[in-house]
Parts: C-alpha cells; sequence; structure tokens
C-alpha cells in the first residue's frame, strides 16, 4: 500500500516536470491575456463609443460628419479617412490631430482656416483664409447678398473687375500679402481693396488710400513704400493718398 502511494507521488512529480507543464504554468498569465483580447475584438470591447473634440465646441456639422465611424474598431480609425468626412461638412477646417484613447474614445484636435478675404469678383462671393485658401462660396451672382455678408466680416474686403480665384486659392494672394505687410510695418491695417485692371487701391482703417500696379514691378513700388513710409513717420505728415506707381510717388495731403 505505501508502496503504491510512494509510486503515485513519483509519477506526479514526474508529469510536473515535463517541459509542456513547465511551459503552461509559466505562461498561463499571457495565454489568457491573449484569449481575452482575441475573444474582445468580436464582442466589440474596442469599438468607438464616444468622440470627443479639442479646441473647438462640438457643433452639429463636426459630429454628424464623425458619426460613421462610432462602432468601427479603434484601431482601425485613421485620421486621414476623418479629416474628409469632416472637412465635406466643414470647409473651414485646415488639419486635424487625433489621440486614440483605448478602449473606445477618440479625441480630435481641430484646426481651422483663418478667414481674411471677402472676394466681391464678377459673379461671386468667396471668403480666403490668411493663407489664401478658398475656404468658401457664399453666393453665386448675388452683389448685394454679398455687400451684406462683408459688412459684419471682420477681414477685409476685396472687390475686382476680374477672377481672383484658381480652383482652390487666390491668384494675387503674395502680392496683396506683401502689400499690406509693408503697410503694417507703418501702421496702416488694410480694410478694403479694390482690383481694376491690375491696379490695386488699399484703403486702410483710418481711411488712407495706397495704390499699387500689381501686375508690374511691384518690388520696386514695396521699395518705394518703404521709403515714403518712414519720412511720412519722421515728418508725421498727414496724407489723403498715396500712389506708388510711379518714380515719384503722388501724395495728396489733408
Amino acid at each position: 500500500m505505501v508502496r503504491n502511494i510512494q509510486k503515485g507521488g513519483l509519477i506526479l512529480n514526474k508529469i510536473k516536470r515535463t517541459s509542456l507543464v513547465v511551459f503552461l504554468k509559466r505562461y498561463i498569465v499571457l495565454f489568457s491575456t491573449l484569449f481575452l483580447i482575441g475573444v474582445s475584438f468580436p464582442l466589440g470591447f474596442w469599438n468607438v463609443r464616444e468622440i470627443v473634440f479639442v479646441g473647438v465646441k462640438n457643433d452639429t456639422q463636426l459630429v454628424n460628419s464623425t458619426t460613421s465611424f462610432i462602432g468601427e474598431s479603434i484601431f482601425l480609425v485613421k485620421s486621414s479617412d476623418l479629416k474628409e468626412e469632416i472637412v465635406k461638412k466643414n470647409p473651414y477646417v485646415k488639419d486635424i490631430s487625433l489621440e486614440k484613447i483605448v478602449p473606445w474614445k477618440l479625441e480630435i484636435t481641430i484646426e481651422e482656416h483663418i478667414p481674411l478675404y471677402i472676394s466681391n469678383s464678377l459673379d461671386s462671393c468667396v471668403i480666403f483664409s490668411d493663407e489664401g485658401y478658398k475656404v468658401e462660396e457664399i453666393c453665386k451672382d448675388c452683389n448685394e447678398q454679398c455687400l451684406e455678408r462683408a459688412s459684419t466680416f471682420s477681414g477685409i474686403y476685396l472687390s475686382s473687375d476680374t477672377v481672383v480665384s484658381n480652383s482652390n486659392s487666390m491668384i494675387f494672394f503674395k502680392e496683396f500679402s506683401d502689400i499690406l505687410q509693408i503697410l503694417s510695418k507703418f501702421g496702416y491695417e488694410g480694410e478694403s481693396i479694390s482690383l481694376l485692371d491690375g491696379i490695386a487701391t488699399i484703403m486702410d482703417t483710418d481711411g488712407h488710400i495706397f495704390v499699387f500696379d500689381i501686375t508690374y514691378d511691384l518690388d520696386t513700388q514695396l521699395g518705394r513704400m518703404y521709403l515714403v513710409g518712414e519720412k511720412i513717420n519722421t515728418d508725421l505728415i498727414e496724407f489723403k493718398s498715396l500712389d506708388l506707381r510711379f518714380e515719384r510717388p503722388v501724395m495728396r495731403l489733408k
């Protein structure tokens, strides 16, 4: 009887020492974890349940643009796909960054275009960003409606007798930016631009008028503005308008 018990104990110890049993004991936690993870996917444990927007209000357009991602595996959601859907609903969105908070939450940080120009040209009314990107076409054949919108717009009103946009960007964006930049150096903040036959007439917030030819040697005209601007500030000259198209700029005094 005692021998049988001892023999059984030896067999049990031998089994415990076998490589398979030792292996299973060593990795049972890992196998259990992998099993639970594997089961969690078909059960939808990692599916997106909540989407939060950072940096902007959760407005209806943004929320509606992302509803199709609810229920999708959090690991399969791509920021490029999200951006494509969001921009369709809100063209003011410039870029997004996506943070995945496991197991089922998405945080989306929105970077928006900053509207700077409202353009009333030919038959369309368009808003451009501070980088010259076309963010919104307000209407077509709607001069009165465009003027009404411009009256509440905080940027620069641009009227033109020609097309000012090419695809999704402003054609003369660099020229206008260079002009506004040098004007700002001397304290003149642009309020409106009138473009007629390539001649840009800029009015600032104090009623000063500046005239440039943006189709011919604009750099030279900007250089003239720099020299004249310094003299105006030094001598405290009060003026109504300044035409930079000529070698000797034409100034109308108050």
